[in-house]
């Protein structure tokens, strides 16, 4: 009977602590770390490009980040990386909140 019991009052603690968490998290907004400084790089371009999505049916936006003389050479083909942001950011964050570009 007290393994029962035991088992109940874990239960119920974890299931608490699970939707603390979650509030923490996705309702009150978990604070974010202090953002890097921003290198500006002389030869990395950003921009922010939308396109139509059918799935979502609206609008959508994404950032991107252009190596030095792209619009020079447009058959010159270029390694992609995707970086996909979570449900609190949006298409500036990899270059506003994280200074991709002096990581690149």
């Amino acid at each position: 009977m007290k393994l029962k019991q035991s088992l109940w009052v874990g239960t119920v603690i974890i299931g608490v602590l699970v939707g603390l968490i979650y509030w923490y998290v996705f309702i009150a907004g978990a604070p974010q770390f202090d953002s890097p400084a921003i290198v500006q790089s002389k030869d990395l371009s950003f921009q922010v490009e939308t396109f139509n999505s059918k799935a979502m049916g609206t609008p959508r936006h994404y950032g991107v980040i252009l190596p030095p003389n792209y619009e020079k050479q447009p058959q010159q083909r270029y390694p992609v990386i995707f970086l996909l942001h979570g449900g609190h950011d949006d298409e500036r964050a990899f270059y506003d909140k994280y200074g991709i570009t002096s990581v690149l």
